[in-house]
């Protein structure tokens, strides 16, 4: 599926009539967020210009009551994303710290994760991957260019702020304390929350969204179940009826670390494959890929996750070895649905049932919780008055 040409827009023509300005946007309300008191942040936008969210940061300043390890990048601490165009909820993603620490990890080198603006972002042996007392400065882009995550990839287009409803963001801190500290810290805050945007405005950008123009941008659901020890299969009930599902994501860590608050870096590197051997997916009956991914070589999951991902130069963080097998505490298994990079296309399972059930054979030595990332593509529509819809 794609959208429809008279539906699209071009950017700027004439950059010599482009009004462009750099704004600082204090949140609407607290400025500070904590586990032990507001967990929520929001900005509330301007009605003036076009927001050009991939050159939007937002900044903000951490600390801990103790030194305490975290996991990678400064986006780890958020559980949940909302956006919302005046009363309409566009994207609502949890587990949002967990999905763009993968997402990250899997576009990120060794080299960009600890060049000046890795680190700016607390990246690896970062700032914010070892937390101190002392409050540092990391930030967070809106729509990150590489991962295709940042905030949300809502905002990798032009928002034509000047005749939607107001745009409002919201960030909601993790809260369970464990997942991001270790259990010596008992207090975590994160304060001075500013959005740096960029608005930029011309009479031709105006005279492009003089009409009606449909945008696309990728979101996901999550899901959650559990495996017993000793179990041979996954063979879990996923609720995904979507339009445009792109892929799924399934991850397994041992319960026992999940639920220990004194274990840090629970998104990353406390992942467990189970020994899987093969995986594939039923879909309205139909099983997917119609012969078993092999898992037996570690060559293939690979192969699946620069499909899902889209990029052809997986991070350094997945760690394979010079023996070309992988590191199974950095591993999580993928299934790729579209048919091609850059593509707008992918199964549509609206009109089924709406469950995907997982057949992954295992060997399971440990109870372990499963997370379940369904992603998918979404449509909304800007209408030529500046109401906005979620279209199809």
């Amino acid at each position: 599926m794609s959208i429809p040409q008279e539906l699209q827009v071009n950017q700027v023509q004439d950059f010599s009539e482009l009004d462009s300005q750099i704004l600082r946007i204090s949140p609407y309300g607290s400025t500070s967020v904590s586990n032990s008191a507001n967990k929520k942040i929001e900005f509330r936008l301007g009605r003036n210009g076009f927001l050009q969210g991939s050159e939007c940061e937002v900044v903000f300043d951490v600390a801990a009551d103790v030194a305490s390890a975290c996991p990678e990048w400064a986006e780890s601490i958020f559980e949940m994303i909302i956006i919302k165009v005046g009363n309409l909820e566009l994207c609502r993603e949890t587990e949002a710290g967990f999905m763009r620490n993968m997402a990250n990890n899997a576009h990120y080198s060794y080299n960009a994760r600890n060049s000046a603006s890795g680190k700016s972002r607390g990246s690896t042996s970062s700032i914010f991957s070892a937390m101190e007392t002392t409050a540092r400065k990391v930030r967070v882009p809106l729509y990150d260019a590489v991962s295709k995550m940042g905030v949300s990839s809502l905002f990798k287009d032009l928002l034509p702020l000047y005749k939607m409803d107001q745009v409002k963001i919201q960030l909601h801190l993790n809260s369970t304390l464990g997942a991001y500290a270790e259990n010596s810290a008992t207090t975590f805050t994160a304060d001075n929350f500013e959005l740096i945007a960029k608005v930029v405005d011309s009479p031709s950008l105006r005279s492009e969204y003089s009409k009606d123009v449909v945008r696309s941008f990728s979101s996901y659901a999550h899901h959650q179940d559990t495996l017993i020890s000793g179990a041979s299969r996954i063979a879990s009930v996923v609720p995904a009826s979507f339009q445009n599902m792109t892929g799924m994501i399934v991850c397994s860590r041992p319960t026992s670390i999940v639920n220990d608050a004194a274990t840090a870096d629970k998104y990353q590197s406390q992942f467990d494959l189970n020994g899987a051997t093969s995986s594939a997916l039923r879909i309205d009956g139909t099983q997917f890929p119609s012969n078993k991914y092999d898992l037996t070589d570690s060559v293939e999951n690979a192969i699946l996750m620069e499909r899902l991902w889209k990029t052809k130069s997986l991070g350094s963080h997945h760690d394979w070895s010079n023996d070309g097998s992988a590191n199974d505490s950095k591993q999580y298994l993928c299934f790729p649905f579209e048919s091609a990079n850059n593509a707008i296309t992918g199964l549509n399972t609206s009109a089924r049932t709406g469950t995907i059930v997982c057949d992954i054979a295992v060997s399971a030595t440990a109870n372990q919780n499963l997370d379940f990332f369904v992603m998918y593509n979404r449509f909304y529509r800007i209408s030529a008055n500046g109401a906005v819809s979620i279209t199809s």
